[in-house]
């Protein structure tokens, strides 16, 4: 055994993901022995390209353009290679609608192996739309470039859609999606809009070490995990109205503006830990980034405290929040967190509106977490945070003058701070 995990280490990290990926596939198919049909003519209109990968895919194989007698060797499919000659290889173009006839169409849909379509180093020429279709094998593309957009709009599969190392120079629209295992979109660079809005998926959405350069929109999402670990996110990411049953791993990932209004994530929200570098966020000519948590639950929030800079780059929305608990698996346990105690000050003051509620959560955070020295001090700088609000607006204001004699007099009656205040009087 040992030795079997050191030989599927020696492989490449993405070779390492698509063999994972494969064996899922395969681990999905049907136990038992496929009838021997009469395999269909190739569809008009198909290229030499098609037929070829259709040659291989009838028989059970990955279709690897790589291993055509006749292509040479493909290069990265990456956005600094998408220009190379040799992606223009008619040998390895393999056309939308040969795609879209065994994928969607009889008799090529019957006659695809129970594993479903594997093709790797291809180019796909033109728009794939698979908008409305009840896709009944699963299909995975790796280390290719597509010259076009993808169309799952409404489209239906239990089984898993999955794009490894490629390039797709269009919009992924997979608005409605409903799929019963996983939509895996990892190492890809995505150059135009990655849009799921209503999407729901039964497993995971994966958009791991990846690159996005439009927008994010997932408004709203149903899925059991979320992954974007290691994404670089050029536009704004929405994931709003959305329920993540399980974790939201955000690890690694630069971001610009994050919406997660009136998104419920059951377990993790991730934002630092293990072997990934904290979230990163960057501003946009020259404006803050901004991560909007308003009316969001958090089941547990796992950070460190690299991810809130406070250098002017990134700003907050909490009013409504709702976290449950701090730390979890990786990141900051949560003894850590809850003994950063004036820092959490700080970490709502990213949020320019003030709010008692954001300093009311944190209080019932540590309460039930049973450490009551951490409420008293997050209850206190929430009072504090109120005096100075009260007092900016009206230095001279009755409530003001209240509000300072609570203060250095009685300690706003808060456990400690009550008892130092008194034996100082």
């Amino acid at each position: 055994m040992v030795a079997r995990i050191g030989a599927f280490r020696a492989f490449p990290r993405s070779e390492r993901l698509w063999i994972a990926f494969a064996a899922l596939l395969l681990s999905m198919a049907p136990a038992r022995s496929e009838p021997a049909l009469a395999q269909p003519a190739p569809g008009s209109g198909w290229t030499d390209a098609d037929k070829w990968a259709w040659s291989k895919i009838e028989s059970g194989q990955e279709a690897d353009f790589d291993k055509r007698e006749k292509c040479a060797p493909a290069p990265p499919a990456d956005p600094e290679h998408k220009r190379d000659k040799a992606w223009d290889d008619p040998c390895r173009k393999v056309s939308a609608g040969f795609l879209q006839d065994i994928l969607t169409k009889a008799p090529w849909r019957e006659a695809t192996p129970f594993k479903g379509v594997f093709i790797t180093h291809a180019k796909v020429d033109g728009d794939i739309d698979l908008e409305n279709a009840r896709l009944v094998r699963a299909f995975g593309i790796r280390d290719s470039l597509f010259d076009g957009a993808m169309k799952l709009m409404r489209a239906k599969t239990d089984g898993l859609i999955g794009l490894v190392g490629s390039l797709v120079s269009g919009m992924v629209n997979a608005a409605s999606l409903h799929s019963g295992v996983s939509l895996l979109l990892m190492q890809s660079s995505f150059e135009g809009d990655l849009l799921l809005i209503g999407a729901k998926v039964a497993g995971q959405i994966s958009i791991v070490d990846a690159s996005v350069s439009g927008t994010l929109k997932a408004e709203p999402i149903q899925a059991h995990d979320m992954f974007a670990r290691g994404t670089k996110f050029e536009g704004d990411v929405k994931i709003i109205f959305s329920e993540m049953s399980n974790n939201l791993d955000l690890r690694g990932a630069e971001l610009t503006n994050l919406n997660l209004s009136n998104t419920s994530i059951g377990g993790e929200l991730s934002l630092a830990g293990g072997s990934r570098q904290p979230l990163q966020w960057k501003k946009v000519n020259d404006k803050p980034a901004i991560l909007n948590l308003r009316n969001a639950h958090v089941g547990g929030l796992v950070d460190t405290k690299e991810v809130w800079p406070s250098d002017g780059r990134l700003q907050l929305r909490l009013e409504g929040l709702k976290l449950d608990h701090l730390g979890g698996f990786e990141g900051g346990t949560g003894q850590e967190m809850r003994e950063r105690g004036g820092w959490w000050d700080e970490w709502v003051r990213l949020d320019p509106d003030y709010s008692p509620a954001p300093y009311a959560q944190l209080v019932a955070v540590m309460k039930a977490a049973g450490d009551s020295d951490a409420a008293d001090d997050i209850q206190f700088l929430g009072r504090e945070r109120a005096r100075e609000a009260i007092c900016t607006k009206d230095a001279r204001s009755f409530n003001c003058a209240l509000q300072n004699v609570l203060g250095y007099a009685v300690g706003y009656g808060i456990g400690k701070y009550s008892f130092f205040a008194l034996s100082i009087g």
